[in-house]
C-alpha cells in the first residue's frame, strides 16, 4: 500500500486532487482497499478473537498461581 502513502502536505493534496479525477488510478486504489480488507491487518474481529484469546490464557496462568511468560496466540477460527 505504499502507493497511497504520502510523505509531504503537498504530495496529499496532488493526490487527492487529481488521482479521484483519474478512472485508473480510482479502480486501482478499489481493487488495492478491497484486497486490503482480506489482510490481517484488517480483520479486526479476527484480531479482537486473538487478542481475547491471548488474555484468558495469561488470566488462566495467574489463577493458575503460574508465573508470567511469553505466548503466542495462534489464529482463532472465523466465526462470522
Amino acid at each position: 500500500m505504499a502507493h497511497i502513502a504520502c510523505s509531504t502536505l503537498d504530495f496529499w493534496r496532488g493526490e487527492t486532487l487529481h488521482k479521484p479525477n483519474s478512472t485508473a488510478s480510482s479502480r486501482r486504489l478499489r481493487e488495492t482497499s478491497a484486497a486490503g480488507e482480506r489482510l490481517p491487518l484488517f480483520d479486526t474481529p479476527r484480531f479482537v478473537r486473538d487478542l481475547e484469546s491471548a488474555y484468558d490464557v495469561t488470566w488462566q496462568r495467574h489463577v493458575a498461581g503460574q508465573p508470567p511468560q511469553a505466548l503466542s496466540v495462534s489464529d482463532q477460527p472465523d466465526l462470522g
